[in-house]
């Protein structure tokens, strides 16, 4: 596990090599202004202890996370945790953005 802020993202760089691309996108001044999610109908209220809200609207598209892989959902994408076929085994790693 990693903890640190920020400012000092460079000294990760050697990580991934998509590193410092996605630190690049993260000190953006602009994320507020990006789109949020097409869901409309909510069917559930937001609950601030899990983090989490359900609507009801179908799925516009899929997609599949082959094992070793990991897929990145920013808060204002809309995904479906727990969608699966067959046994599902993952990690859930939430940063703060603000």
């Amino acid at each position: 596990m990693i903890t640190d802020s920020l400012e000092r993202a460079e000294d990760y760089y050697h990580v991934h090599a998509a590193f410092e691309r996605a630190f690049a996108f993260l000190r953006q001044d602009a994320l507020a202004e990006l789109p949020t999610a097409d869901c409309t109908l909510p069917d559930t209220g937001y609950d601030a202890a899990k983090d989490i809200e359900f609507f009801r609207d179908e799925p516009k598209s899929w997609t599949t996370v082959q094992a070793g892989s990991f897929i990145v959902f920013f808060p204002e994408v809309a995904h479906a945790p727990l969608v699966s076929d067959g046994e599902i085994h993952k990690a859930v790693l939430k940063i703060a953005v603000e």
